[in-house]
């Protein structure tokens, strides 16, 4: 790409690509529409995006704004934010701004005005200033600008603001090259150096101020006791100009010196002007004097001389200037009073003893903790050290986290910062060395809280929802609040709420996305994206269908009310581990998590972990508890629950009788992918990266607050009075349902009072909400039937029978009437004789009615079918045998055993009695089973067409009339297979013989 192609339009990959290509710009991301990332790290140089091609794929569907890391790119930003006043405070200090701003046409557009862009010279190092005048009229402090640059970012084209929503643009075009961007100007790069003496010029120039400016304090002197100041007394002797060539710096001109080491030999030192001491300022970066700071020549003298050491280099100057007896000025504290100090680019201890002082050297290098963080998940806080580093030959050691309960031993410094650090011998060393970081860290230390979580918070400020983007309270987005999510729920960011005809025409199109596939998977999916902001829930979802249908996809686009970033690509998978998965659920508060694809493959032992893992997450959701652990001091830590909402596609169902009844299974059976289909999941995609559908959300979330606790307190009567508006088996469904038809009233009310909801409409989404749970619920039951261990027992009996795995007998121990039924194999042997033998082991008997098990064979045969299936029984004999007792299959029993005595064989022996009809697929699912109709479809509704003007109620619209309950729907032709039936029994011939064995009886 080049500069030819800046007349037409681009998108804002293009824009990245030619930022980093031509410009030599270091990107950072950040939300659409956010002003400023908000991630750990994000401003570290190796964070940034500098190679063209991954800049281009990383902004190339334009889902994130873009900013100009200054660090990297070595520019400068002058951000001002009133014309009138920044022009009067550089007057102040001799700067002519109208005539800079002229000289730059590459200034960047937003909000408040234009910011030119700089390019700095090379190797220089700046960092940012900011002038701000005092408060007038009870108004906030003013900034007058800010000189942007160091490891801060400004937004680029063509990225959204967060207020207007329009694109940031170039004034005048894109920059065609680096080359085209002007250096920073000498009037403001000498406004950057000398910016502490500037400042009460700069402060003066205000025009309300009425205090007087204090004076600034000058730099410690060290004087002769007598004497003048030995730093005074070598500034006068000497200029920086002769320091600098005592040690081979060449000159060029008057003012200006080439490092001895340049490898450009472009002069890189300079004098500065304007200030009464001479002092020169270094662009060089190899050189020592590049420290960002302006030197005179005692500084020079210092840093090249004595590599920084400033009590030697006053000691050296005292007897260069004939100045023997020096002390310091009474302003400094003596050296030799400090328990510890960095000098030397090395920590010492000043160790006390009866002849003075000795100073025991600690460390080849300094490091000082530049913040204490407190890292806060929502339950437990913990505490982690910032701390940076550099060796005594200047290289800077990274910056480093390190959790308050290892600082102490010191280990982290090798862990961390490798071999080159080194902490000298001894134990008191090391334990003075943890002390020294402390106490010189004292003055700079920064106190923090970062949130580990997401979701509700109470604090001092009032109630916050906190999402990857920060905190929304209900005046909006809350300040000074850091977040730190892991990278699986960082897109969860909510933006600033939707309010107006915006947010009428965004829930509109939210509503439509029901219309992607059937009612009775859009809309409980879509109500169980919104169910965990109204608090912990305590089922999960499973959307389940054969790949390529389009499940992930719609599950994204679902959560991307949450997130416009949030794409099918970044959800987490059944890939990772049990514990990883259960610390992510718990980190998702209040949130809807997706855990996408679950379909085990592999091995045995691989898919017997993925069911394992599966049925854990399932069970800690629906119990709301997590495993019990203890930390490293055998001391109870908190369990780990899920505690927002579990949303799992899959190809298969999760095996497990309990834990499915903890979730509600919706079934795809239409694609999303192909087609007309597909156009409209991709229109719907394109809104909800817009930011269309995480704008609905946030609205709902500022409705919350000042409501949540008065909704929650409602729920249980809700439910309690609902719960008979739905037909299922088991009870956990039947909540499940009323529950999310308490978040679709929660919902329609809020849409009602600030979305523009038409009465109308909202009657005609809450039948569409009514019908589609009432069908879920029924279909419910039959895949709760199919996991229930009862049934599962009863399938492997008959399938055992039919395939001869095992067989039956006649009571008195003879081969029964159509004995082919029962396990028994013919074989021919002579003419039409039939021949029958049993096959595998017998598992009971027959009589004219009954079927007579034995407890003990019976239930190690199944285990045997159950386990080639891959599918054991995970309840024991006892308790299959009493579930088989709940549920009304067996016909006799005593009162404290399943079991009774039946003669069989010529004995009595202890068997489960159970009606023949369970062989012959007659029976129902036994005592208090719901009776699932053969003829339920999945139903499948259009959205209706909405707009604006159907949505707004109108001033003087009647209150939504809540509807009774629905009437059962017509469900139409069949596509659910029931119960298949056994065909028609052949006739066994009466000659047949069954072969002699013999059975143990207990």
């Amino acid at each position: 790409m080049t500069a030819d192609h800046i007349d037409r339009a681009w998108d804002a990959g293009e824009y990245a690509e030619h930022y980093t290509a031509q410009l030599g710009f270091g990107l950072v991301a950040m939300q659409l529409g956010q002003k400023g990332p908000r991630s750990d790290g994000w401003n570290e140089p190796s964070n940034a995006l500098t190679d063209p091609e991954l800049a281009r794929e990383r902004f190339r569907s334009g889902r994130e704004n873009m900013g100009l890391l200054h660090s990297v790119s070595g520019t400068a930003v002058v951000d001002v934010d009133s014309l009138e006043h920044i022009t009067a405070a550089l007057a102040a200090v001799g700067v002519n701004w109208p005539e800079i701003v002229a000289q730059n046409p590459w200034r960047i557009r937003g909000l408040k005005g234009e910011k030119p862009v700089f390019r700095l010279p090379e190797g220089l190092v700046l960092t940012r200033r900011s002038l701000a005048w005092p408060p007038v009229g009870g108004a906030p402090r003013l900034t007058v600008f800010e000189l942007r640059a160091g490891s801060v970012q400004d937004v680029l084209p063509p990225s959204l603001h967060p207020l207007s929503r329009r694109p940031y643009t170039w004034v005048n075009g894109v920059p065609p090259s680096r080359e085209a961007l002007p250096l920073l100007p000498e009037p403001l790069l000498q406004l950057w150096l000398t910016w502490t003496e500037a400042l009460p010029r700069l402060q003066a120039a205000c025009p309300w101020a009425t205090q007087e400016q204090p004076e600034p304090t000058p730099p410690t002197a060290h004087r002769h006791d007598s004497g003048p100041s030995v730093i005074e007394a070598f500034n006068s002797r000497f200029t920086p100009g002769e320091v600098l060539e005592r040690h081979g710096y060449r000159p060029r001109g008057k003012d200006s010196w080439v490092f001895p080491e340049s490898s450009t030999g472009t002069a890189g030192v300079h004098t500065l002007r304007g200030s009464d001491t001479a002092r020169v300022y270094s662009h060089h970066a190899a050189d020592p004097l590049n420290t960002g700071h302006a030197h005179d020549a005692f500084s020079v003298f210092t840093h090249l001389e004595h590599n920084g050491d400033l009590k030697a280099a006053v000691k050296s100057a005292a007897c260069e200037l004939g100045l023997t007896q020096v002390t310091a000025a009474a302003s400094s504290p003596q050296q030799s009073d400090l328990l510890y100090e960095n000098r030397d680019g090395a920590l010492y201890w000043n160790k006390r003893n009866r002849e003075g002082v000795e100073s025991v050297r600690l460390t080849n290098f300094t490091a000082r903790i530049v913040a204490e963080t407190t890292v806060d998940d929502g339950a437990e806080r913990r505490s982690e050290l910032c701390i940076e580093g550099r060796l005594a030959d200047g290289r800077p050691l990274p910056r480093i986290q390190v959790p308050a309960e290892q600082y102490g031993s010191l280990n982290w410094i090798t862990e961390k910062w490798g071999v080159r650090p080194i902490v000298s011998p001894g134990t008191s060393v090391r334990q003075h060395l943890a002390v020294a970081l402390q106490v010189l860290s004292q003055e700079s230390l920064q106190e923090c809280t970062i949130y580990a979580h997401s979701g509700w918070r109470e604090l001092p400020s009032g109630k916050v929802f906190i999402t990857g983007s920060g905190a929304l309270g209900i005046e909006g987005s809350v300040d000074g609040i850091a977040v730190h999510l892991p990278r699986e729920l960082a897109a969860y960011a909510l933006p600033g709420a939707m309010t107006g005809a915006a947010l009428t025409q965004a829930l509109s199109l939210s509503l439509n996305t029901w219309a992607l596939a059937s009612d009775t998977v859009t809309i409980p999916l879509y109500l169980s994206t919104l169910r965990p902001l109204l608090g912990s829930a305590d089922f999960s979802v499973v959307v389940v269908g054969k790949t390529g249908l389009g499940k992930t996809q719609l599950a994204a686009l679902l959560l991307a009310h949450f997130g416009a970033a949030i794409t099918a690509q970044g959800l987490p998978g059944w890939h990772s581990t049990a514990n990883y998965l259960e610390r992510l659920a718990y980190l998702a508060k209040d949130l809807p998590l997706v855990i996408d694809d679950f379909n085990p493959t592999g091995s045995r032992n691989e898919q017997a972990r993925y069911h394992a893992t599966a049925e854990r997450l399932l069970r800690a959701q629906g119990n709301q508890n997590g495993r019990g652990r203890l930390n490293d001091r055998a001391a109870l830590r908190v369990a780990q629950e899920p505690r927002g909402l579990l949303i799992i596609t899959a190809e298969d169902l999760p095996k497990g009788h309990s834990a499915l009844a903890r979730a509600l299974v919706l079934r795809l059976t239409t694609s999303l992918t192909q087609g007309e289909a597909s156009a409209t999941l991709s229109q719907a995609q394109l809104q909800a990266s817009e930011g269309t559908y995480a704008g609905v959300t946030a609205a709902f979330v500022q409705w919350l607050i000042p409501r949540l606790a008065e909704l929650q307190s409602g729920k249980a009567a809700f439910v309690r009075e609902h719960r008979s508006l739905f037909p299922a088996a088991h009870a956990r469904t039947v909540t499940m349902a009323a529950e999310l038809y308490w978040t679709w009233d929660v919902f329609e009310r809020f849409a009602m009072d600030v979305a523009g909801l038409s009465p109308q409409m909202a009657s005609t989404y809450r039948q569409r909400v009514l019908r589609a749970l009432r069908t879920v619920t029924t279909q419910q039951a039959l895949h709760q039937e199919h996991a229930d261990p009862t049934q599962r027992a009863l399938m492997l009996l008959n399938a055992g029978l039919t395939t001869r795995a095992f067989h039956l007998e006649d009571a008195s121990g003879e081969m029964p009437e159509h004995a082919e039924h029962f396990g028994w194999q013919r074989r021919m042997t002579s003419g039409t004789t039939n021949d029958y033998h049993p096959q595998g082991k017998c598992v009971g008997w027959l009589t004219a009615t009954e079927v007579y098990l034995h407890p003990v064979q019976a239930y190690v045969e199944l285990q045997r079918l159950a386990d080639a299936e891959g599918e054991p029984f995970t309840t024991s004999r006892e308790t299959l045998w009493r579930h088989f007792q709940e549920a009304g299959l067996l016909r006799a029993h005593d009162d404290k055993r399943h079991t009774v005595k039946r003669a069989v064989r010529n004995t009595r022996a202890r068997v489960l009695v159970l009606s023949r009809t369970v062989l012959e697929g007659e029976c129902t699912s036994g005592a208090g089973g719901a009776s699932i109709p053969n003829d339920v479809q999945d139903i499948r509704f259009s959205a209706p067409t909405t707009s604006p003007s159907d949505l707004d109620p109108g001033p003087s619209a009647p209150p939504a009339d809540r509807p009774g309950p629905m009437p059962r729907p017509d469900w139409g032709q069949a596509d659910l297979v029931g119960d298949a039936s056994i065909p028609p029994r052949p006739t066994c011939p009466t000659n047949a013989s069954p072969r002699g064995f013999s059975y143990e009886l207990d």
